[in-house]
């Protein structure tokens, strides 16, 4: 039993050591829990009020204006508690991970589809990650999901947002559907860390953004 997760679930890079510990020491039978992991994306919304905004903060510091540092805010992804309000499509699964097969070189995830439908008319400011974890195997009587959806019981490792540039954003009508691709990667110079891009159509338009996890965030 190994609590490997990360923020978006990959960040830190903890899976390769159980992957080792498995594939060394695990005997025949045994099994590794959790077993199972799946990431979701949804559709995200600006909060209703602007000091909920990470972005727009920039716009009044204390008073002053520091708007000119927005645009290095939409190469980060913000980690937090997000209000379930602000989620307007259900949840797609885009990742699923067995742990008891997953290898390394499925650690470095390429170009998985996503397909969401708004629930209401909103404009897209951002995407919102979270992840799913379960303990299946030998647990067939009393299976255990643990999620950290907007929508279950807040959990530390939060939800992960993706800020798109405000050229990028576009109003969503109730029904309409956002189609794309994310991708998460190991950054070669720092492995713990993970670049994030996303491509996206709303409308007939295309757009694509990348966003760095790092340490340091919160």
């Amino acid at each position: 039993v190994s609590e490997w997760m990360g923020y978006a679930l990959l960040f830190e890079n903890m899976l390769p050591s159980v992957i080792y510990a498995r594939d060394t020491l695990l005997r025949p039978g045994g099994v590794v829990l959790p077993d199972r992991a799946t990431m979701h994306v949804a559709l995200g919304c600006r909060p209703a009020a602007a000091e909920d905004d990470p972005v727009a903060w920039w716009g009044s510091v204390h008073g002053l204006d520091m708007s000119c540092f927005a645009p290095l805010r939409y190469r980060q992804t913000d980690v937090e508690h997000v209000d379930p309000a602000c989620v307007f499509s259900p949840a797609c699964e885009f990742l699923a991970i067995d742990v008891m097969t997953v290898t390394d070189a499925d650690l470095d995830v390429e170009a998985r589809p996503f397909r969401a439908a708004a629930e209401r008319a909103e404009t897209l400011a951002c995407l919102v990650l979270w992840f799913d974890v379960g303990f299946e195997r030998g647990c067939a009587e009393e299976a255990v999901r643990l999620s950290t959806s907007p929508h279950a019981e807040p959990t530390h490792w939060k939800q992960t947002l993706l800020w798109l540039e405000p050229g990028s954003r576009r109003a969503v009508e109730a029904g309409a559907v956002v189609e794309g691709e994310l991708s998460l990667r190991r950054n070669k110079g720092s492995p713990r860390d993970y670049t994030i891009s996303a491509a996206w159509r709303v409308g007939g338009e295309a757009f694509s953004q990348s966003f760095d996890l790092v340490a340091g965030e919160p």
